[in-house]
């Protein structure tokens, strides 16, 4: 998963750089301000990339005494700082450029071809992107839909770039129509208000991906499908009684942490036990390749009987020993 992740990080980051470049220069040369707003959004989104792959390098360090589940959430921490960072140099940005050329309009914008064959590089080279993207969601996702998996999906590396592509390629469709009204009516008007609307459209999906990883770092539980693997697991062992309590959450995208109360039946011995959570642990494991650690808490009572048991034989063993 890393590694696929990484081919579109460096394919969406190459595609970046490039569009970025070609958007500064058409906007030194004609002075679109919706051109502008669309460099800084490119600048931004390669800045993004960088980030992202150093949340994934930095999430595969071994755990050590002071990280004991090893550092898996470095990768939502990095795509928080991506959703940050969209916010301020891309949403904010474009919408404090197109208000101020909104209040204080030019007369032209120059050169105004040079931006429509900028734009036309520049999309088809966001369309490679986001096709690069989407391949890779839809091995991922399985049989979730859209909007069910980037509401579900711990993967939040995949999700921000895939959000960034989608988002960069309607920003530039929004770019382009704005520089074709000018074109059509000689109104300036529509270059400002395409960079408002590409400003509102960054501060949508900045807040969307700041919401999905604030609750992937406060501690999101495994999906219902993978909980309810981990349940059948543990009730379908015949030493189980009752599941009373199971608790899951993602230490990163491919690591689940499972904590577990479970009543064991009454006549078992705590070797009898140890014997079944260690095949509940392993069946658990096998059914839901992502779990990581597990604890298996016995009830109480399994424990107090095997101490009851004990003491109540510690008598006759100390006469056959005699």
């Amino acid at each position: 998963m890393a590694g696929n992740s990484l081919r579109v990080i460096l394919v969406a980051f190459v595609m970046n750089m490039g569009i970025a470049v070609a958007k500064l220069v058409g906007f030194f040369i004609t002075g679109s301000a919706a051109m502008l707003a669309e460099a800084v959004h490119s600048v931004a989104d390669s800045s993004n990339q960088i980030l992202l792959y150093l949340g994934i390098n930095r999430s595969g360090k071994t755990a050590t005494a002071a990280h004991p589940f090893g550092y898996g959430m470095e990768q939502y921490i990095f795509s928080f700082l991506v959703a940050i960072m969209i916010f301020t140099l891309g949403g904010a940005f474009s919408l404090y450029e197109g208000i101020h050329k909104l209040m204080h309009p030019s007369q032209t914008i120059d050169y105004v071809y040079v931006n429509v064959v900028i734009l036309g590089v520049a999309i088809i080279l966001e369309a490679y992107s986001s096709y690069v993207a989407t391949k890779e969601f839809k091995k991922t996702k399985g049989q979730m839909g859209l909007f069910q998996y980037l509401t579900n999906s711990k993967d939040q590396v995949l999700v921000t770039v895939l959000f960034e592509d989608y988002a960069a390629l309607l920003g530039l469709i929004i770019a382009a129509l704005g520089i074709g009204l000018y074109i059509i009516t000689g109104m300036v008007i529509f270059d400002s208000i395409a960079t408002i609307l590409i400003g509102v459209l960054l501060l949508v999906i900045s807040v969307f991906l700041y919401r999905e990883a604030k609750s992937l770092l406060l501690g999101e539980a495994a999906s219902l499908e993978d909980q309810e693997k981990l349940r059948a697991a543990i009730e379908g062992h015949g030493s189980v009684e009752r599941l009373n309590e199971l608790l899951t959450m993602h230490l990163s995208s491919n690591q689940i942490l499972v904590n577990a109360h479970v009543k064991f039946k009454q006549d078992l011995t705590l070797k009898e036990v140890e014997n079944a959570i260690d095949e509940i642990e392993l069946k658990m494991a096998r059914t839901v390749p992502l779990v990581f650690k597990v604890f298996i808490e016995p009830h109480q009572r399994e424990i107090v009987n095997d101490i009851q048991n004990l003491v109540k034989n510690l008598p006759e063993d100390l006469d056959n020993k005699q």
